[in-house]
C-alpha cells in the first residue's frame, strides 16, 4: 500500500514531535502491559532498528569507498 501511494512530506518532521510521538508510545506500552514488560519490548524494537540501520550504513558507505577507490584507478589508468 505504500508502495503505491508513499508518503511525502513538504518538511522534514520536527524534533519535537518526534519526541513526542515516542515517549506517547512508551506511556502507551505501559497502559498494555504492566510491569514494564511493553516498555522493554519498544526498547528492544528501537535498539533492533538503530542496529539495522548502523549495519545498512556501514554496508553502503564500504560499497561507497569501493567505487570511489575503483573510480580513481580508472582515472589514473586512462
Amino acid at each position: 500500500m505504500l508502495r503505491e501511494n508513499p508518503v511525502i512530506y513538504e518538511e522534514a518532521p520536527k524534533d519535537d514531535i518526534l519526541l513526542k510521538v515516542i515517549k506517547w508510545l512508551f506511556i502507551m506500552e505501559d497502559i498494555i502491559y504492566w510491569h514494564y514488560e511493553g516498555r522493554a519490548f519498544l526498547n528492544n524494537f528501537f535498539a533492533y532498528v538503530i542496529n539495522e540501520i548502523g549495519i545498512l550504513l556501514a554496508r553502503w558507505t564500504k560499497k561507497l569507498l569501493i567505487t570511489q577507490s575503483d573510480v580513481r584507478v580508472n582515472i589514473s589508468l586512462s
